[in-house]
């Protein structure tokens, strides 16, 4: 908490040119080195092994970058314990996925099986010497 009140009120330019500020994976490691910055992801509790692929976690977009908004939308949704609702979050979203995917591969499978019959009937060239 002390370092958190510590840091002084950013002004509206401040929070402009934050805005387009781009963190890569190089300088957020860069920054996981630094004790303060360790000590501010733990006083916003965020867990130590959160910390290890916390930039993995952040770049949502998978950009390979993370913006301002990943930044804090990630770290809030980061902090504390994981609530019951977040597991159930994460199985909805992964059986609408897999629902999602079995009517690709019935489309696939059915483009497949109308190229293989246009194939079929399509004549057949034949060279003449």
């Amino acid at each position: 908490q002390k370092l958190l009140e510590s840091l002084e009120p950013m002004t509206d330019e401040d929070l402009l040119d934050a805005a387009d500020l781009q963190i890569t994976p190089v300088f957020f490691d860069y920054l996981l080195g630094f004790r303060e910055f360790k000590t501010l992801l733990e006083e916003l509790d965020i867990a130590d092994e959160d910390q290890v692929d916390m930039f993995d976690t952040l770049d949502c977009n998978d950009s390979g970058t993370i913006d301002l908004e990943e930044m804090i939308v990630g770290i809030s949704r980061l902090r504390g314990e994981a609530r019951r609702a977040d597991i159930v979050g994460v199985g909805l979203i992964a059986r609408s996925i897999q629902a999602e995917l079995r009517e690709l591969r019935a489309f696939v499978k059915e483009a497949m099986v109308q190229s293989y019959r246009v194939a079929r009937a399509a004549p057949r060239s034949t060279k003449v010497s």
